[in-house]
């Protein structure tokens, strides 16, 4: 067990791989209450074409999120959620675009919700008649998600962009995808990506290290796993254009939505790490759009929109966007605006003093994210699975300057910039 400390930070973090290849990471945290596990698959709706030691496989989109869903059967039919209430714990699980994760937050008995959560996820119940019993249910929430217009507007302005990366398409998959995905696809998928060695298992709380590490090593060296091939996850190369510079749809509902995209390059060739870009694009973005910005004070008083103005971004290895939108009765007039304000980021010189403030907030916010426990979690995870370390973001950031942030400054072109609008069904 590998113990390493970020004294900077005041964090502890105690990482080993078992034989079988599970992460095991446990992060301390004396005197909370809570203990919050997750226990985290490199497996999401962006795996669908993939080679197993050099052999080529694809699956339906949606295929991980429907195996969440069906990892919560169990043999006798008692619901999973039940079973973490009679140890006093609550359970979840989401699927993202790059992992599926089953979280379980506790207040007492944490080795015995630990133990549970491994072994449901470890020990799949799901059959044939599950299966189809399912797909009515994942098919009415694609439906209720959909009817969503920011849902809606966000997809739409995302096609736009993308020609054929799987960001493209919902995470739950299409109507087509849905009625195509079979028992077998599920079983091949959960054998593929459930395997250890393409697992983590992250516990953050007030723990005894030693007693976790020692449940969940006897937990492991009790069952056995194939062993797992090599996995290659391929992505469609896409062109740095959007496909689609304006599209519009229409649903029931009282105001126009407006969203604005901005295609990102590649983290690969920006010349700088995705932590640097992360904090450079949220200060970026606070500059010119946050409550304190001219621009903002700008669409109040010209009543651009009406409610919900928003922005932030996507990006990780494969794919980046940026996403502005607002409910608006002016939805071109509003866009008109961002995009001015858009390419106008290259000819900006932030002041010195501004740098220094957003730095400090931006710095502040994500060191305030180490006080949840659900945060600390789910970064964790999220970059382990990504063979990143997640506390490294905060010494990565340290080095930003005010001339940094003009990296990105050819990230900003009308080629970039996509729009869509959902106006209201005429009656």
């Amino acid at each position: 067990m590998k113990k390493i400390d970020y004294s900077h930070l005041r964090e502890t973090i105690y990482t080993e791989v078992l034989p079988n290849g599970l992460r095991l990471v446990m992060i301390p945290k004396p005197g909370f209450s809570k203990v919050y596990s997750t226990f985290a698959t490199h497996f999401g709706s962006f795996t669908n074409s993939f080679s197993i030691d050099g052999e080529s496989y694809s699956l339906p989109m949606g295929v991980a999120h429907f195996l969440e869903h069906q990892l919560f059967e169990s043999a006798d039919g008692m619901d999973i959620t039940s079973r973490f209430a009679l140890l006093g714990a609550d359970c979840n699980a989401y699927t993202d675009y790059q992992e599926t994760a089953y979280i379980t937050v506790s207040t007492s008995r944490p080795l015995e919700v630990i133990e549970l959560l491994l072994n449901y996820v470890q020990t799949p119940q799901f059959s044939e008649q599950s299966v189809e019993e399912e797909r009515g249910i994942i098919e009415q929430e694609r439906s209720m998600y959909m009817d969503r217009a920011s849902v809606r507007a966000l997809m739409g302005v995302v096609k736009n962009m993308y020609a054929t990366h799987p960001v493209r398409e919902d995470i739950v998959g299409t109507k087509e995808s849905i009625q195509a995905i079979t028992y077998r696809d599920l079983k091949f998928a959960y054998d593929t990506f459930y395997h250890p060695s393409n697992m983590i298992l992250v516990i953050v709380g007030d723990i005894s290290v030693e007693e976790i590490r020692n449940l969940v090593v006897t937990n492991q060296e009790k069952k056995v796993f194939p062993p797992r091939g090599a996995i290659k996850v391929y992505f469609p190369e896409e062109n740095a254009c959007v496909v689609s510079q304006t599209s519009e749809d229409a649903m029931d509902i009282a105001m126009p939505k407006a969203v604005m995209g901005v295609k990102l390059p590649l983290i690969s060739t920006l010349g700088i790490n995705g932590f640097q870009v992360e904090v450079i694009l949220r200060m970026i973005l606070e500059e010119h759009f946050g409550l304190s910005s001219a621009n903002y004070q700008h669409m109040l008083d010209n009543e651009l929109f009406n409610t919900s103005f928003s922005f932030n971004f996507y990006l990780d290895k494969t794919v980046g966007y940026l996403y502005l939108s607002a409910n608006t009765k002016k939805p071109h007039e509003f866009l008109s605006f961002l995009e001015e304000i858009i390419l106008s980021i290259p000819q900006s010189n932030m002041s010195p003093s501004t740098f220094e403030v957003l730095y400090k907030a931006t710095h502040g916010s994500l060191l305030k994210s180490l006080n949840s426990l659900e945060a600390i979690a789910h970064n964790i995870a999220e970059y382990q699975l990504a063979n990143e370390d997640f506390f490294a973001i905060f010494d990565s950031i340290r080095g930003i300057t005010l001339e940094d942030l003009h990296r990105l400054d050819h990230c900003f072109t009308k080629d970039a910039i996509s729009t869509f609008i959902i106006k209201p069904i005429k009656s």
